[in-house]
């Protein structure tokens, strides 16, 4: 992502942190390698798969997190939530 961003020129604030319904620490996880897509906070999920990787992230409410920062109410927000 962080090349993406930079390739394009994005104006985006990068983040290594999970939107959650709490804030605090989950176990998000991912395939190996450079997978485009099935990475998960969902546990039932990385049962699937026995070659996920499990990683420790940050998580935080979407509100704390714009609370934090300051910024105003958002126009517009995109999520793609999956189960």
């Amino acid at each position: 992502m962080t090349e993406n961003i930079a390739l394009n020129r994005f104006v985006i604030t990068e983040e290594k942190l999970a939107v959650s319904d709490s804030s605090g620490e989950a176990t998000f996880y991912d395939l190996p390698g450079d997978q485009p897509v099935a990475a998960s906070l969902d546990a039932e999920v990385a049962r699937l798969r026995p070659d996920f990787v499990p990683t420790s992230v940050r998580t935080t409410r979407l509100d704390q997190y714009i609370d934090d920062r300051g910024i105003g109410a958002p126009d517009l927000i995109k999520i793609d939530v999956e189960r």
